[in-house]
């Protein structure tokens, strides 16, 4: 079972005794990290491709300290919503995340978030999965696209978080959040708290990765049984055995439950209205 789900050999026991429930490494090593992300932390990576540099290059005229050239956001655990040409918004694992050189990223964190706003951040943070990555000037956010900064932006105002500091100009770049760790008071650097935790990710990398699946499932079948309750929906409309009484009482229960869910989708909430 290790094998088949690409685990290397140097983990293999560990991964067999927490098949079975017992006592293990991964979740002692796990147990002991003092500090960890939470739902919001934003990580500004240097990429290494020739590309990536060229893009943290070309973002100094605008800010003369540019590093990054991609962001992306925690949204639960070991789970990240970045957004990627040709992939679009996805879910991507911190240990697949991290660059190889680990000084060439930072993870900074708003100060002022409350308890209520992580849970906010952490509920609007899968809304944007499988969003087309498009690049266009907008001051509003954007309905049907996003790019890696774009959507770090939207997520927070679409959390109704307050004093971020995030501009609100026609585009938004990696530097732009560069700028912000440097120079607001409202946001901390918190890398150095974390890399304990990155430590441990990048060790555990393969079994992380695995685990981590369910996490995804999970968001795929969330977006299915929307699917199917709009269909439900739809049947109920038309069915002519039912009083409108009847029928609306079906309607408002649906509403009702939908309305008490925690992850809900753009492209779900374009079909249902």
């Amino acid at each position: 079972m290790a094998i088949l789900c690409g685990i290397p050999p140097n983990l293999h026991d560990t991964f067999i005794k927490m098949t079975k429930d017992e006592n293990n490494d991964f979740i002692s090593e796990f147990d002991a990290i003092k500090v960890q992300p939470q739902s919001g932390d934003i990580l500004m990576i240097q990429g290494e491709s020739k590309s990536s540099k060229f893009l943290s290059a070309i973002q100094r005229p605008t800010y003369f300290k540019a590093r990054s050239s991609h962001i992306a956001l925690i949204h639960a655990d070991f789970m990240c919503i970045d957004a990627m040409p040709k992939s679009g918004v996805r879910h991507v694992t911190l240990p697949d995340i991290l660059p190889n050189d680990l000084s060439r990223f930072k993870i900074m964190r708003l100060k002022s978030l409350t308890s209520d706003d992580i849970q906010s951040l952490m509920s609007n943070l899968g809304y944007f999965l499988e969003q087309p990555y498009k690049i266009s000037p907008s001051r509003a956010p954007a309905k049907n696209f996003s790019y890696c900064s774009e959507l770090a932006r939207k997520i927070y105002k679409m959390s109704k978080i307050k004093k971020t500091g995030i501009h609100n100009g026609i585009i938004i770049s990696p530097a732009d959040f560069d700028k912000l760790l440097d120079n607001s008071k409202e946001w901390e650097d918190i890398t150095d708290q974390l890399m304990p935790y990155i430590d441990f990710c990048v060790k555990y990398g393969p079994i992380i990765n695995n685990i981590s699946k369910h996490f995804t499932t999970g968001f795929k079948l969330n977006k299915q049984r929307y699917l199917e309750r709009k269909e439900y929906k739809r049947s109920v409309r038309k069915d002519d055995r039912l009083s409108p009484e009847s029928k609306k009482k079906i309607l408002d229960k649906i509403e009702k439950f939908e309305n008490g869910l925690h992850h809900k989708f753009w492209d779900i909430d374009q079909m249902t209205k």
